[in-house]
């Protein structure tokens, strides 16, 4: 985790896309023991699709380091910006090269599945910076359409998360389109939110959305549970708005409202699983609600999500 920590930091702050690259290679092989979990071999099997993917998404980026080298430039801004792209597309599972990303979700733990979801997609983000061109817009209507349509008819809950981490993707890509530090706010509401999901997930020891009538049996679970979804699903007024309305806001200004539009009806589309989730988890049957009591321990979860949902969205209105 220190290395992985310390590489990303070095990506971030490189000026070259050597020294990128080389970060990105120390970062993968990092990231493969973490992976691993002895007691599941489909874990193993997911380690190994990762490290294959990012494999050949480094072999465009290598390309780059070619091209530099021969040509003698230096700077990241001046790049073949398609080549690099394609690179980091795969690397972050970005549609039309997202297939290997819910298989390997789907077989790994609620933790390795945040890191994988979180911190990595840091150094990716970062890159896309010098990489802009006009492909990303196609690269973002992709993102949009596959994250709001992949998720239908999906009963695993961590499917549904990485669906709707593609979506908030396209969002973050917008941001980045912007050229200011708007994706990090961005990608760091996002991150909040989805540590509280998997925090709720792992203590109620939850994958699917058949479990849920089992699972949520406590007023208290189904209320946080609930606060939680819909904040992922962007619905105001709650946090997950809140990170679309500083986009909104901004776009105003730089006149790329058509793009954001398309991101909006797209997000609507996406509640629909959400709502999906809470009908599922609400609408149950009265004599099952005494049958099993799962609880997560749920003080300090309710005491974030309120922190989250209520308190951070006033603060970014009134700013």
């Amino acid at each position: 985790m220190f290395i992985i920590f310390i590489r990303t930091i070095m990506v971030i702050s490189s000026s070259s896309w050597l020294t990128a690259w080389l970060s990105l290679e120390i970062n993968i092989i990092s990231i493969i023991p973490i992976l691993i979990n002895k007691q599941r071999f489909d874990s193993t099997s997911s380690a190994i699709k990762y490290f294959l993917i990012q494999a050949i998404a480094s072999i465009f980026l290598i390309i780059i380091v070619l091209v530099i080298y021969r040509s003698g430039i230096i700077n990241l801004l001046n790049i073949n910006n398609e080549i690099a792209l394609i690179g980091l597309a795969i690397k972050s599972g970005i549609p039309p090269f997202h297939f290997w990303l819910p298989q390997v979700i789907e077989s790994i733990n609620i933790v390795q599945m945040f890191i994988t979801m979180s911190w990595q997609k840091i150094a990716p983000f970062s890159l896309m910076r010098y990489s802009l061109s006009t492909v990303i817009i196609l690269i973002i209507l992709a993102r949009a359409v596959v994250g709001a349509l992949g998720g239908f008819n999906q009963n695993s809950l961590k499917k549904i998360l990485v669906y709707s981490s593609i979506t908030h993707g396209a969002w973050i890509m917008s941001a980045i389109i912007l050229k200011s530090g708007l994706w990090i706010v961005y990608f760091t509401i996002y991150n909040i939110r989805l540590y509280i999901m998997c925090l709720i997930m792992n203590k109620l020891n939850v994958g699917y959305i058949s479990e849920m009538n089992n699972s949520l049996t406590e007023a208290s679970n189904k209320l946080v549970f609930m606060t939680n979804l819909i904040s992922m699903s962007g619905l105001p007024p709650f946090l997950g708005f809140a990170a679309k309305f500083l986009v909104l806001k901004t776009s105003m200004i730089y006149y790329i409202v058509p793009l954001i539009i398309f991101l909006l009806i797209m997000s609507f589309l996406s509640v629909f699983y959400y709502l999906k989730i809470c009908f599922s988890s609400f609408l149950m049957n009265e004599k099952q609600i005494f049958k099993v009591k799962k609880s997560m321990g749920h003080s300090y979860i309710i005491v974030l999500t309120a922190i989250r949902n209520i308190s951070i969205p006033i603060m970014v209105y009134i700013a």
